[in-house]
């Protein structure tokens, strides 16, 4: 985007995401506009031309036009190729002009305001340049020199060229002194990471494996599992399945070895689901409950004790099978026998309509090694998806599931990506993790990159940002980058983000990446 809020002399300017290089000095003011060196040179106004704004807007060669549009926008989804004189007026009021280029082989000029007072921000012009495609500039046929025939010259994305043309940019007076601050863009470098927030990977306790329960169900399951007070609860073709449920609270359930619980360390979880036998269409993806029993007698229903809480979803359709992931962790209390006598998970529909509910691929260990190899010189972990034993951990959703997925349609050279599906709501993240706040230090500089894969039926973009909570600030959101659309295909986006917030104590940041609509 570009602003214009102070003088400027005239120039030759090609912008574009990939500068290239037109045919230097190749491009000469041309004799059609011979006429409009004349001071008594008339001019019509812009809005008195009827231009199709969907189309490319050309101001003719020897037509002097004066913007007089206002309001928020004004859209030139064709583009604008100045061949004759443009000029905005002292008068002006605020515009923003989107377009996806800007070509001038005449003049293009920007009067200075009537107040010589700035800044005015109901004067205020800007050019905000969108789109993704190449552009391509074709010469006027009343350029001297033959260069750009034909489809023209490709200048890439966003161009804003002049070419045989002037622009005359005269934000204020020439009798007001203008300057600009210089900012530094010096990259402190990443601090080291305190210890405390550099935790060492837990490790189960002396004669346990971190794994707590891992079950295929390819043979008959252990003694472990069972439906609660369900009619049914078997293996069934490779799945445990469990129907005839008396209530929304019974489902596959699993006793787990609480002598092998590490207390306070993270755990993943994650197992498929599908609901059968049912009449309505729909449910909701079933909740994650545990039954605690104590030594001495009496038990507690409660829900597990996630480390991130469950977002909004959509239904799942029945006869469909889904994975879900989350991250737990047990206190002191769970992971003690003399206190606790059974610990016991449960997948339960919270519906008595949901008959019938298979599970597979049961897994729960303690979080992946990897998961613990934390340094300020990387803010995010596992952004390959490439952890062992195919864990989405550290990420997770706000909303909806979030997986880790390998069946052959990523980006080339990639095996392994994070799906997210059954997400409700557009504020929800697709994709968070939470990163160490002592790491964000002022004047850092920070490159970020990513794949992203929308499936839409049309397109929609993704936008990434690192969200701050706490402090006196309340929560706030620093934008990193908004991805190119996508509707079923691949692409690229990448960002350099410079931190220049001082270090703030008591506070949270994570990133957070959603698609708007």
């Amino acid at each position: 985007m570009m602003k214009i809020p102070s003088g400027l002399p005239p120039l030759l300017l090609l912008l574009g995401a990939t500068p290239r290089r037109l045919a230097w000095a190749n491009f000469l003011p041309m004799h059609c506009n011979l006429p409009l060196l004349d001071p008594d040179t008339s001019c019509v106004s812009f809005s008195s031309m009827n231009y199709d704004t969907a189309q490319k807007v050309e101001i003719e060669c020897g037509t002097c036009v004066v913007m007089d549009a206002y309001g928020d926008e004004l859209m030139l989804e064709g583009g604008l190729d100045v061949v004759g004189r443009l000029i905005f007026p002292a008068s002006r009021s605020a515009l923003k002009i989107v377009t996806p280029f800007v070509f001038v082989q005449g003049e293009l000029i920007v009067e200075p305001l009537q107040d010589k007072h700035a800044p005015q921000a109901d004067r205020l012009l800007e050019f905000h340049f969108v789109g993704t495609d190449d552009v391509y500039f074709a010469r006027h046929h009343n350029q001297t020199y033959e260069k750009c025939d034909g489809e023209g010259c490709n200048l890439s994305k966003k161009p804003f060229v002049v070419a045989g043309g002037k622009v005359d940019f005269r934000g204020l007076d020439d009798d007001c002194r203008t300057w600009s601050r210089l900012k530094s863009v010096d990259d402190a470098g990443a601090p080291p990471l305190p210890v405390e927030d550099a935790p060492e990977a837990p490790e189960p306790p002396g004669g346990c494996s971190g794994v707590l329960v891992d079950e295929s169900f390819d043979d008959a399951p252990s003694e472990d599992f069972d439906g609660i007070d369900a009619a049914i609860a078997a293996v069934e073709d490779g799945y445990y399945t469990v129907s005839g449920r008396p209530s929304g609270y019974t489902g596959p359930r699993v006793h787990l070895p609480i002598d092998c619980i590490t207390p306070n360390a993270s755990y993943v979880l994650r197992f498929k689901f599908r609901y059968r036998h049912v009449t309505p269409a729909e449910f909701a993806p079933p909740y994650v409950k545990m039954i605690q029993y104590y030594v001495g007698g009496g038990n507690d229903w409660i829900s597990a004790p996630f480390i991130h809480t469950r977002g909004q979803m959509t239904n799942v359709g029945v006869d469909e099978w889904h994975e879900m992931e989350m991250a737990l962790e047990f206190d002191e209390i769970m992971a003690n026998s003399t206190q606790t006598s059974d610990l016991t998970i449960y997948i339960a529909p919270m519906t008595n309509e949901a008959d019938t509910i298979d599970i597979d691929d049961f897994l729960l260990e303690l979080a992946p090694p990897e998961a613990f190899e934390k340094s300020c010189g990387s803010l995010l972990l596992n952004g390959r998806a490439d952890f062992s034993r195919r864990h989405a951990y550290p990420f997770y959703p706000t909303g909806g599931l979030l997986n880790v997925a390998s069946d052959g349609t990523g980006p080339a050279g990639i095996a392994s990506f994070f799906r997210s599906t059954l997400r409700s709501s557009q504020w929800s993240s697709a994709l968070s993790q939470d990163i160490a706040s002592a790491c964000l230090r002022k004047a850092a500089v920070y490159d970020f990159s990513a794949y992203v894969r929308v499936h839409s039926f049309v397109e929609r973009r993704v936008s990434f940002s690192l969200r701050v909570e706490g402090g006196d600030g309340g929560t706030v959101e620093h934008s990193i980058v908004e991805c190119p659309p996508s509707s079923g295909e691949w692409v690229s986006c990448s960002s350099k983000m410079r931190w220049e917030e001082d270090a703030v104590a008591d506070v949270s940041a994570r990133l957070h990446a959603r698609r708007p609509g």
